[in-house]
């Protein structure tokens, strides 16, 4: 019996030694590719001294901001009693130009308050169409329509392209909300 037990164990030994001598023989070989990697990158410090270049010379004119314009966080909120149901005629109607002088008057009350608002352009706006739950649509068109008259009409909305959205707010159909974010230049 003595016997049988040594020749059990002898087998699993003999079975066991490949998959070990897999593992060794595994990691030979990552170790070989990982010292061949590390052989192949650039040597770190020379000693050398790096090259400068000299610097620009100075030009007569200033040069640019680059990249793109930065919106303020800061939001500024007002209310214009406009209807956004009248305001889907168009950009030439009594209820535009209500718009534009409320607009107006709200942005020289803030420029009054924070003096160095008086010649920034608007950077991004939000209408809130104010209208009951029941219907948004109208007043979402509204806002989006008091926008657009917004920037074809008002100087401070003239250089931005796509500044705004138009949303809806409940409430009678008797104002426009905006939110006004500045560029910081």
């Amino acid at each position: 019996m003595a016997t049988r037990a040594r020749a059990g164990r002898a087998g699993r030994a003999d079975r066991m030694r490949m998959p070990m001598l897999a593992g060794w023989l595994f990691v030979d070989l990552l170790l070989v590719l990982f010292l061949a990697a590390l052989g192949g990158l650039p040597a770190g410090d020379t000693g050398a001294e790096p090259a400068v270049a000299p610097p620009p010379a100075p030009s007569a004119e200033p040069t640019p901001k680059a990249g793109p314009r930065v919106v303020e966080r800061k939001p500024y909120t007002f209310t214009v009693r406009v209807s956004p149901l009248a305001l889907r005629s168009g950009a030439d109607t009594p209820a535009a130009r209500r718009l534009l002088s409320g607009v107006t008057r709200e942005l020289a009350r803030l420029a009054k308050a924070k003096p160095e608002l008086e010649r920034r352009e608007v950077g991004f706006v939000l209408a809130l169409g104010a209208g009951p739950d029941s219907d948004k649509g109208p007043s979402i068109a509204g806002a989006h329509e008091a926008i657009r008259t917004l920037q074809s009409r008002h100087p401070m909305f003239k250089n931005a392209a796509d500044i705004g959205r138009g949303y809806w707010t409940e409430g009678p159909a008797t104002s426009v909300e905006f939110v006004v974010l500045f560029y910081s230049d």
